[in-house]
């Protein structure tokens, strides 16, 4: 995370180099070398930052699932439709429909 962290707090400024979570190279076009006391600090700023970021996404994922699942017909809808299905055209319309739903879910789930 100590990498990362300082990465992210320079905005991965080129120059910076980290080996073993030690700075190796610091350009002086970004100032002082920071202390241990400040990539501290940074990395507190970081886990924030990205715990932040995480609860986002899920929170975007989860409301995508939900849009999903309240704008879905009822079983007894979707039985109705494949029962009446009459055509060839008929059939893909109603497979579209139905993989849009396996598409949007699938996208979203993290490996």
């Amino acid at each position: 995370m100590r990498h990362a962290a300082i990465h992210w707090k320079t905005n991965n400024a080129p120059g910076v180099v980290i080996v073993d979570g030690q700075i190796k190279e610091w350009p002086s076009a970004l100032g002082a070398k920071p202390t241990e006391a400040q990539i501290s600090t940074w990395e507190s700023e970081y886990q924030f930052y990205k715990d932040a970021a995480d609860a986002a996404e899920e929170a975007r994922i989860a409301a995508k699932i939900q849009a999903i699942a309240d704008n879905l017909p009822s079983w007894a809808q979707v039985e109705a439709a494949v029962d009446n299905i009459g055509s060839l055209a008929d059939a893909k319309v109603f497979l579209k429909k139905l993989a849009r739903v396996t598409y949007w879910l699938a996208r979203d789930q993290q490996n």
